[in-house]
């Protein structure tokens, strides 16, 4: 019987494992009208990403490790001439990005999940500040 459920206990560790270690990536493009550059600077509770400017229709990549528990978050702060919005981009329950990647349009006022296979749009709302 012992032997039965340190089987279970191992087999439990290798599965969680590699769903801890399961990568997602997020893509993040620049679709600011008038060529605008955009900054971006995304963080999670335990990672800073630092800084990183954007020119037009071009993007930014960040690749990471989902939690066990589904509680993994990023948010970035999106700056360009004369604004400054913040946007939760990756909420993990939130979130049904395609073959581990999730595509991210940056426009004026919407952020815009790309599903680049059918072209299909999902826009929200940046985040209120305060």
């Amino acid at each position: 019987m012992a032997k039965i459920l340190k089987s279970i206990i191992v087999l439990f560790i290798l599965l969680a494992s590699n769903l801890v270690d399961a990568k997602m990536r997020v893509s993040v493009t620049n679709m600011l009208d008038h060529n605008l550059d955009l900054t971006i600077h995304c963080k999670s509770k335990d990672d800073d990403l630092g800084e990183h400017l954007i020119h037009h229709l071009q993007r930014y990549e960040f690749a990471f490790g989902e939690t066990f528990f589904g509680t993994t978050q990023f948010f970035c702060g999106f700056q360009w001439k004369g604004a400054f919005k913040w946007f939760d981009i990756y909420i993990e329950k939130r979130d049904a990005c395609y073959s581990g990647r999730c595509n991210w349009k940056i426009k004026q006022h919407q952020a815009c999940m790309h599903d680049g296979d059918s072209e299909i749009e999902i826009c929200y709302p940046y985040n209120k500040v305060g």
